[in-house]
């Protein structure tokens, strides 16, 4: 790792005027969260807010506070990634998920080469620290949990790929600059900002749960499902920024530590759903359609002993926060 700064003790503010970082995709679900706990740590002088739409900025002042230590930036990958100047650090976040109406093309355009491009302005800037978000998808599925950051990435899907190759860019850095790649579970939760997809899991149990509609299992209901909050989330990238690790290049679960069973996560949420006094879903079996699907599941042993980070937020506490502002 660097050596030509002073460091804080794990988790703790950065010394001196404190870290300058650009957040890609800070407009995002998971973005915009990671932006408002580096706001709130002392230890960050400012944070740069990117995004794809200026008009955007304004909604996010809602989440993030007035003008002071943020400031709003527009870009677009592929073909206009963000300046890095006037920052030390940058938390690449922006990205494409796999959903309706994206194909691979796309999501290898912009995760891949758009990364790609994005890295090519930190030679000569003044950034010495980067934190990737990346997937647990670069695992793929085919072998058993618990995945641990020793093991090969064998990605499966283009998604896969590209986050792979993300990683791979961050790694061919100079060796000066410090490198975090994070590789997050299934993110959940309400946090900042109410930016959710009630089409994904667990959103969506949550979503039928606070209408009091049957939460559909398939096949046995066994199959395992890694959950992080995305509060979790935001306070590994936190500490990433601002620890004295990762070491020069660190690559870091991130994840609930407690994989759950897609049955299980239907009986939460019908039980939140009754403690919020709603009507309480049924929970119906109904049959795969492609085989039994695979289970999920990270060791973060390395978190924790690297960043210090351990996971704060239990499924029934994050599941019935959700449902209940779905309910409202």
């Amino acid at each position: 790792m660097t050596t030509n700064r002073a460091m804080a003790p794990p988790g703790g503010p950065a010394p001196g005027p404190g870290r300058r970082v650009l957040v890609t995709g800070a407009t995002g679900y998971v973005g915009s969260n990671i932006a408002a706990a580096l706001l709130a740590d002392p230890g960050v002088a400012e944070v740069v807010a990117g995004g794809r739409d200026p008009a955007a900025a304004g909604p996010l002042g809602a989440v993030l506070g007035g003008p002071g230590r943020w400031r709003f930036s527009a870009g677009r990958l592929p073909g206009e990634p963000w300046g890095l100047e006037g920052v030390d650090t940058l938390v690449h976040v922006a990205g494409v998920r796999p959903g309706i109406g994206v194909d691979d093309t796309a999501l290898l355009l912009v995760n891949q080469e758009g990364t790609r491009r994005l890295l090519e302005g930190v030679p000569g800037s003044a950034v010495d620290r980067v934190v990737l978000i990346s997937a647990q998808s670069v695992y793929g599925w085919r072998r058993p949990p618990p995945w641990h950051e020793t093991m090969e990435a064998r990605p499966q899907t283009a998604y896969g790929i590209s986050k792979w190759v993300a990683e791979f860019l961050c790694q061919c850095l100079d060796p000066e600059v410090d490198v975090a790649v994070l590789r997050l579970a299934r993110v959940y939760g309400l946090g900042v900002g109410h930016r959710l997809v009630w089409t994904r899991m667990p959103h969506r149990f949550g979503l039928l749960a606070a209408r009091g509609e049957t939460i559909p299992v398939f096949g046995d209901g066994e199959q395992r499902l890694d959950l992080v909050h995305v509060s979790d989330v935001a306070e590994a990238v936190r500490r990433a920024v601002v620890a004295p690790g990762p070491p020069g290049r660190a690559v870091l679960n991130i994840g609930g530590g407690a994989p759950l069973a897609t049955r299980r996560l239907a009986e939460i949420c019908a039980r939140a759903a009754a403690d919020l006094g709603l009507p309480i879903p049924l929970i119906a079996s109904v049959p795969e359609s492609r085989g039994s699907a695979a289970d999920f599941g990270l060791d973060i042993t390395r978190a924790r002993e690297v960043l210090g980070w351990e996971p704060r937020r239990e499924p029934a506490e994050g599941l019935r926060e959700l449902i209940g502002a779905a309910g409202r």
